[in-house]
């Protein structure tokens, strides 16, 4: 039986494979509306575990999942905007670079903590935007691809992981912060 799956899979344009398919559309009738189901994704040409993905990326829980990481993600990108002061930073960095200055090891520690607390925001940038991204290739699988392109939000889920992705390369680029917000 797996050996006629994987050969009608394989070969679909082999008359024993439209038998095969035959076959299964049959027994669905017989077994009911789910085999149905499967039997009509299986003919019209289906990926390997596409349908699977798709009731994945459909289910409420997965839905509720991804919009309470977008809702981590905002938090901690307004936290950070908020907790990280980069003219604070900019002015005890001009100090740290004048050798007689009084408060030159304030300024020091102060660059030091700055730039600790900027590469763990930074690590938390990464991490979300690989979670996303790959949130995104599990969506596009799943819809393949007319129908993902189809729906806006997936337009809007790629601006945004492509957006954070150009962030993360170029991260001097002006605007670009306030753009992933």
């Amino acid at each position: 039986r797996r050996l006629n799956r994987a050969e009608a899979m394989l070969y679909p344009e082999l008359p024993r494979s439209h038998q095969w398919l035959h076959e299964l559309k049959v027994e669905a009738v017989l077994s009911g509306s789910e085999s149905l189901r499967r039997a009509r994704e299986l003919a019209q040409g289906k990926l390997w575990k596409q349908v699977h993905v798709k009731h994945l990326v459909n289910n409420k829980i997965y839905q509720y999942l991804v919009a309470l990481l977008i809702t981590a993600n905002f938090v901690v990108s307004a936290y950070t905007a908020q907790v990280v002061d980069k003219a604070d930073w900019r002015r005890w960095e001009r100090i740290s670079f004048n050798e007689t200055h009084p408060q030159l090891e304030t300024a020091l520690l102060k660059v030091k903590e700055f730039e600790d607390q900027q590469t763990v925001f930074d690590s938390i940038e990464v991490w979300f935007t690989v979670v996303f991204g790959i949130e995104l290739v599990i969506n596009l699988y799943g819809n393949f691809l007319l129908p993902f392109c189809s729906s806006l939000w997936n337009w809007f889920d790629f601006l945004v992981v492509a957006t954070s992705i150009v962030a993360i390369a170029v991260p001097d680029m002006p605007g670009i912060t306030v753009l992933r917000l």
